[in-house]
């Protein structure tokens, strides 16, 4: 009978159960050391085995979200035969939208011819050290990928790429780029200002010795004020590209903001497109603040 419960229960996947011999030591009581010997086997098995399965599901989901993607395709057909979450979820796809697709299917149309061209030479044997391509998801959106590939003889002929997101990489780049021109326009304003601002000091000097030659033989001086006038507001132009430029000394000083605000208005008035209407509101007594007039009325 306690032979019979052991049999059952280690038919039932019960390992851990054990028979207890009787003290007779007969036929019996040696077949049940014989399946305790058993018992005890298959349950190393299955420790040894869910541990095995349990490190198995850690490398997968290791795989699966790894920062890079990971791509395996057959190196005759170059369909997809496997993929990791990280693949497929720059596609904004599931994995079985995607294995078993050509792997061009995911790159852009432009790219396709040449990456096939250099699948076919990773399949005689020649690595792809690091190339750029552009993926493009299910949504459309294009993204850039530096893409590496080796060929697998087992357990069938087997191309592995790796491809990494060079989309933040790409964006810097361009920053980059955007930042190296807009240093070099910078230049450019600051000789233009300094030229400007040579020929206005002349403009000025000669309008000043002009108004005092008229206004010393009675004459009327409004035209020449306002040529001095508008010399002087081209002069604080000029100022405005070259601290933009960062080629000004600033010079601090206390100003009063509103003041500042004020004399802003033609040149805020003059950047904005029709229909759009400045307001200001100002303090209703002075705000004095230390600072460069000219940076001052930039930030502004």
């Amino acid at each position: 009978e306690a032979l019979a419960e052991l049999v059952l229960e280690l038919a039932g996947g019960d390992y851990s159960a054990r028979g207890t011999p009787s003290e007779e030591r007969d036929e019996v009581d040696a077949l049940v050391v014989g399946f305790n010997l058993l018992a005890e086997t298959l349950e190393i098995e299955r420790h040894g085995r869910d541990a095995a399965e349990a490190l198995l599901r850690d490398e997968q989901h290791a795989y699966d979200h790894a920062p890079g993607m990971f791509v395996s395709v057959d190196a005759q057909r170059l369909d997809v035969v496997k993929c990791n979450a990280t693949f497929s979820g720059r596609l904004v796809l599931a994995k079985e939208n995607v294995v078993g697709r050509p792997l061009t299917d995911f790159f852009v149309a432009a790219d396709r011819d040449a990456l096939t061209a250099e699948l076919r030479e990773v399949a005689r044997g020649r690595d792809i050290g690091r190339s750029d391509y552009q993926l493009v998801a299910a949504t459309g959106q294009v993204v850039p990928v530096l893409l590496s590939a080796s060929y697998v003889v087992a357990p069938r002929g087997r191309i592995r790429l790796i491809a990494r997101d060079m989309t933040r990489e790409r964006s810097l780049e361009a920053q980059l780029r955007q930042a190296q021109k807009m240093e070099a326009v910078g230049r450019l304003a600051s000789g233009v200002a300094h030229d400007f601002n040579n020929l206005l000091t002349v403009v000025m000097a000669a309008s000043s010795r002009l108004s005092t030659r008229l206004k010393a033989a009675g004459e009327r001086t409004a035209e020449i004020d306002m040529i001095m006038s508008a010399a002087e507001r081209a002069g604080d132009l000029t100022k405005q590209l070259l601290a933009m430029a960062r080629a000004d000394v600033a010079q601090p000083a206390v100003h009063d903001l509103n003041q500042l605000v004020v004399d802003a208005r033609p040149l805020l008035a003059s950047a904005l497109r029709d229909g759009v209407e400045l307001r200001y509101e100002l303090a209703s007594g002075e705000l004095p603040v230390h600072s460069d007039a000219t940076q001052l009325t930039q930030v502004v």
